[in-house]
Parts: structure tokens; C-alpha cells; sequence
């Protein structure tokens, strides 16, 4: 019984990857087209992490979850003139040739908060994209909640993201977004799921 439950799952989930459930229309088109060259893959494609992290690192990675990396700046420009040609939207690509890493130092961290870590290095990923992570995980603290995630920020002058693991968000400059988190997409979680049947 529980064998079969897990087949179906596994249908379902294998289902959901190949239709890109969760991805909107015109980054489909991009990651479907076999024709364009120098495409990676979405950036939440690329990446895994805990369960108990998932909604830190979905709130902290926001709209990035589905930017489009590419192998450099050609194989983007390539995939801009398909969308224009097209008229299929906008997509944001991420170059590996271009983007580099701005993993904070952690000895420049000045806080008696404790914290859990620098979100990039919560996330599990192939060594070729570590600048792109770094890049957008590398400046942002996952805390426990959002009371720490105050006084961390206050200690450190609002400097950094800071994001709870309820994905409750304290932005450099001091604002906070935060709120019931839907997570519709669940590309963290299938990556998961996936990565355990290996």
C-alpha cells in the first residue's frame, strides 16, 4: 500500500518536472526550447535543501527561484531575441561567465544574535554555479524567528537580509515582509523528494 502511494508520488512529481508546474509561461518556453544553446537550467532547479529550510530559502530567493542560468551573456542574448521574436515576455537570465560571488565575510558580522547560517550555505548545489549562489544567497542570515531575526538586524545596522525559517523576511535598510507564505510552486520540495531516490 505504502509502495504503491509512493509510485503514484513519484508519477506525480516526474509529471510536475516535465511540465514545469510552478514556472511561468514564458520561462517554460525558455527551458523547454532544446533549440537555444547555453541554457542551465532555473536557478530552483539547481539547488537543494532541508526540509526545515525550505521556506527561508524560498522567501530569501523570492522571484530568483525562476531566473534562468545560462553558460554566459551569448546564450542569454540568444534567448531575449526568442522571447522578443516571439513576444513572450521577459525573463531574467543569470550568466555564469559575469556573476560573481558576494558570500558575506563572516568575521565582518557583528552581533551577539546567534544565527544559523549564511543561506548559501544551507542550499546544496553543483560547484559550477557556487558564484551564482553566492551571489544571490551570500548576503542573506537565516535566523529561527523573528524576534532574533530584530535584534540581529538592529546589532548589525540593518545591513544584511535576514530571513526566518518561517520565510519571515527583514530587508537591508529595515524594512520587514513577512505574512502567511504560500508556497504554490514547491520546486524546493520536489528537488528534495528527488534527491532522495537517488
Amino acid at each position: 500500500m505504502i509502495g504503491d502511494l509512493y509510485d503514484v508520488f513519484e508519477k506525480n512529481i516526474e509529471y510536475i518536472d516535465l511540465n514545469l508546474i510552478g514556472f511561468s509561461e514564458n520561462y517554460k518556453e525558455v527551458l523547454k526550447n532544446k533549440n537555444l544553446s547555453g541554457i542551465c537550467g532555473a536557478l530552483g532547479q539547481v539547488i537543494t535543501t532541508k526540509a526545515e529550510y525550505e521556506k527561508a530559502i524560498e522567501a530569501a530567493l523570492g522571484a530568483y527561484m525562476q531566473n534562468i542560468i545560462t553558460t554566459d551573456q551569448f546564450a542569454a542574448k540568444n534567448a531575449i531575441a526568442y522571447l522578443k521574436k516571439n513576444n513572450m515576455g521577459r525573463v531574467t537570465f543569470l550568466p555564469m561567465n559575469v556573476i560573481k560571488s558576494k558570500r558575506i565575510n563572516e568575521n565582518t558580522i557583528n552581533s551577539k544574535t546567534p544565527y544559523i547560517k549564511i543561506a548559501s550555505d544551507l542550499v546544496e548545489f553543483d560547484e559550477q554555479y557556487r558564484d551564482i549562489i553566492e551571489n544571490i544567497l551570500g548576503r542573506t542570515i537565516v535566523i529561527d524567528n523573528i524576534d532574533n531575526g530584530i535584534k540581529f538586524a538592529n546589532e548589525t545596522n540593518h545591513k544584511f537580509k535576514v530571513v526566518t525559517l518561517d520565510g519571515d523576511i527583514l530587508n537591508p535598510g529595515g524594512s520587514l515582509t513577512g505574512g502567511s507564505l504560500k508556497t504554490s510552486t514547491n520546486i524546493l520540495s520536489r528537488k528534495r523528494f528527488e534527491k532522495t531516490k537517488e
